[in-house]
């Protein structure tokens, strides 16, 4: 017992003479001082050579070329700033950079004087910022850059594209551009190399967080469907009183287009005649008919219906044969009773014939033939000077179907017919009958039958009349004849 209070009293006497030493002044070679290599490596809190955070980028704009044809593609650019947060980011209080990095100086701002002198930072001293080498934010070597992500996928995936110093790139993808309809995504992050510990240089990469996304859908020319004209055109209805149907025919006209989905702004490239399968109604889609393309037109064959204006609707057979569908239209009427006796289309009194002269040309206005010239099928102008005057006529028949309302022409050339010429202002005949024949497919007033100028040089007015008898008694049409 007595050597264990011994042994404790020699411990206690120990302590009590080392805890009255002076404390050890630190040896002035270790003291933290500056280290022109190594900006604000002295500052207080600091655990690190001058490991400042990099603010986040900011993402900007992201644009694209035109694309001029369909199918063609284009580049896209990315632009993006750098961040200038305020004062207090950095002075504050502490960060912790990312990852597994030393806090930064504490309470100290970059600024370019930090690198080594004014306008030595690339866009502005708060760029790159990371470790200990000037290199980092000094001209002319700089190690921080600016990394450039894309996404063609959502966002589900990134991969990296460039790594550049400029605000802006521009991203053909590999050369092969981007094409219409595809989104591309981008994301921004800013890099520099930094001293993990020690003096090692560049053991390690400090980076900021990743800015917004920026997104964008390539815009440009695309195919559309095809237009087709409202109205088929040309269109006709024909009663036929026989089958007791009305006979169609028709064309429709079709566009192609390109809508820039840009601008939405549809241009129509071609139009050509549509010749593909179409359904028909003629009952507002009740029943539908499917026609096929007959080398020139279409046909078709409905029941006559009873008297009154009907539509017929076309849709086409690639989609379904639906009113909602339709792309063009036509109309026709039906008269009452088209096909009774008193308006059977082939009887005679339903299609009374009318006749008339022309040149034999069949030209007017203005049209020469012989010394005439004709104006109208009515009126004609000849040289006063000549002695003479010559021309070639036609007699026509006109038929027009008082049940179908069709027109058709004929040349009615083979019976002789007759001519008087009269004085305009005394009705005096001056020539009796003369008589003209059919030659070559017309009527000639030539040769022996030539008519006189009985004025030569006067300007007069004659009535130049035509009949079918010897006679002149069976007038059918009259030219007023101006000698100028």
């Amino acid at each position: 017992m007595k050597n264990l209070f011994i042994l404790c009293a020699v411990a206690f006497a120990i302590a009590s003479a080392g805890c009255n030493h002076d404390p050890v002044s630190p040896d002035a070679s270790k003291a933290k001082v500056n280290d022109p290599a190594n900006p604000s490596s002295a500052t207080t809190g600091s655990t690190s050579d001058a490991c400042f955070d990099i603010p986040t980028p900011i993402m900007g704009t992201v644009t694209q070329g035109d694309i001029t044809t369909v199918g063609g593609n284009t580049s896209v650019t990315v632009c993006w700033s750098y961040q200038t947060p305020a004062n207090s980011y950095y002075t504050g209080t502490y960060y912790k950079p990312q990852g597994n990095k030393p806090n930064r100086p504490y309470g100290v701002v970059p600024t370019d004087a930090l690198n080594k002198g004014t306008g030595q930072a690339l866009h502005s001293p708060y760029e790159f910022w990371g470790g200990s080498q000037l290199t980092i934010v000094t001209l002319p070597s700089y190690s921080g850059h600016y990394d450039v992500e894309r996404s063609l996928d959502g966002g589900a995936t990134w991969t990296e594209i460039a790594e550049t110093k400029e605000l802006c790139y521009t991203d053909n993808n590999g050369g092969a551009g981007f094409t219409v309809g595809q989104v591309v995504q981008y994301r921004i992050e800013e890099k520099s190399n930094e001293t993990k510990s020690g003096k090692q240089a560049n053991d390690c990469t400090h980076h900021s967080l990743y800015s917004n996304v920026g997104s964008h859908t390539i815009c440009g020319p695309i195919s559309i469907s095809d237009s087709y004209d409202a109205t088929a055109d040309p269109f006709s209805a024909t009663v036929n009183c026989t089958t007791q149907m009305v006979d169609l025919a028709w064309k429709i006209t079709a566009h192609n287009r390109t809508q820039n989905t840009c601008t939405g702004d549809i241009t129509q490239t071609n139009s050509f005649d549509y010749t593909g399968n179409l359904c028909v109604t003629t009952d507002n889609g009740t029943t539908w008919t499917t026609v096929t393309w007959g080398g020139s037109q279409y046909t078709l064959s409905v029941p006559l219906p009873s008297a009154g204006t009907y539509t017929v609707q076309y849709a086409l057979t690639s989609g379904t044969c639906d009113i909602n569908n339709v792309v063009a239209s036509s109309t026709f009427s039906v008269t009452a009773d088209p096909c009774s006796p008193a308006c059977d289309p082939t009887l005679p009194i339903n299609n009374p014939v009318t006749y008339s002269i022309v040149g034999s040309n069949g030209q007017y206005p203005t049209s020469v033939d012989g010394n005439f010239t004709w104006n109208s099928a009515t009126q004609v102008t000849v040289k006063a000077s000549g002695q003479q005057w010559n021309s070639h006529v036609d007699y026509l028949g006109t038929t027009t179907n008082t049940c179908t309302g069709s027109t058709t022409v004929a040349n009615q050339c083979g019976a002789p017919l007759y001519y008087c010429f009269v004085d305009a202002a005394t009705g005096d005949p001056i020539s009796s009958a003369v008589q003209i024949s059919c030659t070559g497919n017309h009527y000639n007033i030539d040769g022996t039958n030539k008519i006189n100028n009985p004025h030569i040089g006067v300007v007069k007015t004659y009535y130049l009349k035509f009949f079918t008898d010897a006679a002149c008694t069976n007038l059918f049409w009259t030219v007023t004849f101006n000698a100028q």
